[in-house]
């Protein structure tokens, strides 16, 4: 008799399930659009970052000076040379340029400038950087003046 009460009490009843999965599912939801944001935002500095390096290859193949130009008043930038000539993507318009996703914007990051210009050696002239933002993530684009590297890394 009493190995049958065991068997009877053992595992969950269909309320504690239900309870269980209606807390996991109010936590994803909360957690969700946070997630969105933040990928949003490194899914541009990546995007960015890209072109960046590739009008650095452009300028030290042709040597031409490259500019990565950016318009931090209508969310977009986009890759030129010396010579006016566009080194487009598949995602740019007809003028060459590429566009923030909705929800993310480009910041000056201090006094250094926002235009990444690649010397036909591949290193910048001066310094520059952007800040990209969107909900609660930042990131600061950089490209060092000495080296021509470029880095990405978020801000806390």
């Amino acid at each position: 008799m009493a190995s049958r009460r065991l068997l009877t009490q053992r595992g969950f009843s269909l309320i504690e399930v239900l309870i269980v999965i209606v807390i996991a599912l109010v936590l994803l939801g909360m957690a969700v659009p946070v997630i969105r944001n933040t990928d949003m935002v490194s899914s541009d500095v990546r995007r960015l970052v890209a072109d960046i390096t590739r009008a650095r290859s452009w300028a030290r193949t042709t040597w031409r000076t490259t500019t990565v130009d950016l318009d931090a008043a209508n969310g977009r930038w986009r890759v030129i040379d010396e010579n006016n000539e566009l080194i487009t993507s598949y995602e740019s318009d007809v003028d060459g340029w590429r566009s923030l996703r909705d929800g993310v914007n480009f910041y000056v990051n201090g006094t250094e400038t926002m235009d990444f210009v690649f010397d036909a050696d591949g290193r910048c002239p001066e310094a520059a950087s952007a800040l990209l933002r969107g909900g609660s993530s930042t990131w600061v684009v950089s490209c060092s003046p000495l080296s021509g590297t470029v880095t990405a890394e978020p801000v806390n």
